[in-house]
């Protein structure tokens, strides 16, 4: 029995194979009726179509300039703000403790500076006077090195001779003037000697032969002789000790002459001395300047603590900004779409420089919107900034919004690429910006805008669907239905007529010239490849 019912389903399974193949090939062999077309006239729209999802064009997120906790929050989701007005508070204890600190490290670095302007300010006026005094005795050594070695001749000179005068004089004291004055001394003493005998033996006459007068004067004569006697004797008696003393005197003159003839030849030294005093002075100066550039040094020194000054002043007074920031305003009229913390949260400082700050709420401005659309590569040739653009929304369907394009992207979108698997290639896509206004803000961030970019627009042209015109060689062409000819079957006839075409839209060509309002038209053969087993012909 189960034989019989398998068999039989056996059976069946093969005519229902063999009937379908049949059917089938009769449909693929079968003759269709030609499409048809009338040119008609109408309004021509190049249009490009793509959906994307809608955001505010003016979003902030609100961070604090300072860290801290979150002690209150002002608002909620959705809620309406203004300009200026409260949002959130952060406790302002923990910014606290940093402006304090910030205080003492400025009061730290400005002592620093002054104490770094006047340490600069002494050591500048200790380096120029000292390299002014180096200079200046540089210059006096210089003059007396110049001047030394004449200087050294004319002492030697002047000691030379006075030593060769010391020699003669000494000399001529020796042998000419002591022997010259004992001589004459003695002589003196002789000729008084003579004179008071010659005075005695007048005096003896005198009294004998002469008179009185003659007497007197004898015995005047008489004294006279005796007083030149002994005066020309005690001058012999002194003369030994005056030559004495005259030739020590003349000895210590030679002594004196010989001992300034020595130091002048020693003086000879002072040369090589004014030379090492020059060399000296000019090393001093070497070592002044050196100051001197140490003090470049220590402007440097100053420059910094001057930098690091401005430092500390720019980090407190940012602290002082954030301290007077606790409270966070909103910057502009919108719509709090989002609240990220709630109180009690730690938030981290939006100025900080370790990242970009705890951000408390968003606040979006949902006036004006826009929409990002990823065209096709082909489609973004056609579009530049300006076009009208049509926005029809899932969320608002009583209602089509209109806007502009604002702006296309000058590259391509490298994130998110799509395949197209039927040519295996990859679909470029660039992101276009469209403006919509959103004045009674039924528009919300998220929705899904379906967007239509009119390119181009005319009204009253002809119109023909694509498919109704062929293609050959590069000719547009129509095969345009004559009424009044008929073939053997009685049906029109359809002649070939070559057709020029303006715009091409998404499914109609804008045709300019070659046939007429209200004219019919038969859809050309196909004319690719055809696919094995579809032989359709068309009657």
């Amino acid at each position: 029995m189960k034989r019989i019912a398998c068999g039989c389903l056996a059976l069946f399974a093969v005519a229902s194979i063999l009937g379908y193949y049949f059917v089938s090939r009769a449909a693929r062999t079968a003759v269709r009726p030609a499409v048809e077309y009338e040119v008609r006239k109408g309004d021509f729209v190049v249009d490009v179509s793509e959906s994307g999802a809608i955001e505010p064009i003016r979003v902030v997120e609100i961070k604090s300039k300072a860290s801290g906790r979150v002690a209150a929050l002002k608002v909620e989701e959705g809620d309406i703000v203004e300009p200026g007005q409260l949002l959130a508070q952060i406790d302002p204890r923990e910014i606290q403790e940093q402006v304090d600190q910030g205080r003492a490290q400025t009061e730290i670095a400005e002592a620093g500076t002054r104490k770094a302007a006047i340490s600069f300010e002494i050591q500048e006026i200790e380096a120029r006077t000292q390299y002014e005094q180096a200079r200046l005795r540089l210059e006096q050594a210089k003059k007396e090195l110049d001047v030394q070695p004449a200087l050294t001749t004319s002492s030697l000179v002047a000691a030379r001779s006075n030593l060769e005068a010391a020699k003669q004089a000494r000399d001529m004291l020796l042998n000419v003037t002591q022997p010259q004055q004992s001589v004459e001394f003695k002589t003196a003493v002789d000729d008084a000697e003579a004179a008071l005998a010659e005075a005695e033996r007048n005096l003896t006459r005198a009294h004998n032969l002469f008179s009185q007068q003659q007497l007197d004067a004898a015995k005047t004569a008489h004294v006279a002789a005796k007083s030149r006697l002994a005066a020309a004797r005690e001058r012999l008696s002194h003369l030994d000790a005056q030559q004495r003393l005259d030739r020590e005197s003349a000895q210590s003159r030679l002594e004196a002459a010989e001992a300034e003839s020595k130091r002048a030849e020693a003086g000879k030294i002072q040369d090589e001395i004014k030379r090492n005093d020059y060399l000296s002075a000019q090393q001093a100066v070497r070592s002044a300047e050196a100051r001197l550039r140490q003090i470049e040094l220590a402007k440097l020194d100053m420059k910094q603590s001057e930098a690091s000054q401005r430092q500390s002043q720019s980090s407190f007074k940012n602290l002082m900004i954030q301290f007077g920031e606790t409270d966070l305003r909103s910057p502009m009229r919108g719509v709090v779409t989002k609240r990220y913390r709630e109180v009690g949260e730690l938030v981290m400082s939006g100025t900080a420089g370790f990242g970009e700050g705890t951000p408390v709420m968003q606040v979006a401005d949902l006036s004006k919107m826009r929409v990002k659309l990823y065209l096709n590569e082909l489609d973004v040739p056609k579009i530049k900034p300006g076009l009208k653009v049509e926005v029809k929304v899932d969320a608002v369907k009583d209602r089509k919004f209109e806007g502009r394009v604002e702006k296309v992207a000058p590259a391509a979108e490298t994130s998110g690429q799509e395949i197209d698997f039927r040519s295996r290639s990859t679909v470029v896509r660039y992101v276009v910006e469209a403006l919509i206004d959103n004045p009674d803000a039924r528009l919300r961030p998220g929705m899904t805008a379906r967007c239509r970019i009119i390119v181009s627009e005319k009204k009253g042209v002809l119109l023909l669907p694509l498919e109704a015109i062929g293609e050959d060689k590069g000719q547009k062409y129509v095969l345009l239905i004559d009424p009044v000819k008929k073939d053997e079957k009685g049906k029109p006839v359809a002649e070939r007529k070559e057709v020029k075409v303006g715009m091409r839209g998404a499914n109609d060509y804008e045709v300019l010239s070659g046939v007429k309002a209200g004219e019919k038209v038969r859809k050309p053969p196909f004319t690719g490849p055809r696919r094995e087993g579809f032989n359709i012909e068309m009657d």
